[in-house]
């Protein structure tokens, strides 16, 4: 058996070369002060008056989409609406109609809350044995 020793060329790796501030500069011109003046202040949530419509919440760092259309539950509450699981007993802790005695912010406890409430309708809705 013979073997062919042919070479096959590779390419040489390239390095990586410091760049020198200035172009580094120019090419990330989008931080300069200029950019900042120009542009216009974002207006602020308290001003347009929003408020979600589940637990009432006002201040969020995104507003979601919900049952009744783009931008009316807060973060938390768009959450969980997407994925399902908002109930009436969901409030998130910071909200102004949270209730420890009605509301949790946890799904293991909203759970629980829901079976207490089904066991507790249960129970009035069976007719009493007269004896």
């Amino acid at each position: 058996m013979s073997y062919c020793r042919l070479r096959v060329p590779v390419k040489a790796r390239s390095k990586r070369h410091n760049r020198h501030p200035r172009e580094i500069q120019e090419q990330e011109c989008w931080w300069s002060q200029e950019n900042f003046i120009r542009r216009k202040p974002a207006v602020s949530v308290a001003k347009l008056g929003r408020k979600c419509q589940h637990c009432g919440v006002e201040k969020t760092p995104q507003w979601r989409a919900g049952p009744d259309g783009p931008k009316t539950l807060c973060n938390a509450c768009g959450v969980r609406y997407k994925s399902g699981r908002l109930v009436p007993e969901y409030r998130p802790a910071n909200s102004p109609t949270f209730s420890s005695k009605l509301h949790s912010n946890s799904h293991r406890k909203v759970v629980e809350m829901r079976r207490q409430k089904q066991m507790m309708g249960l129970l009035a809705a069976k007719p009493m044995d007269k004896g």
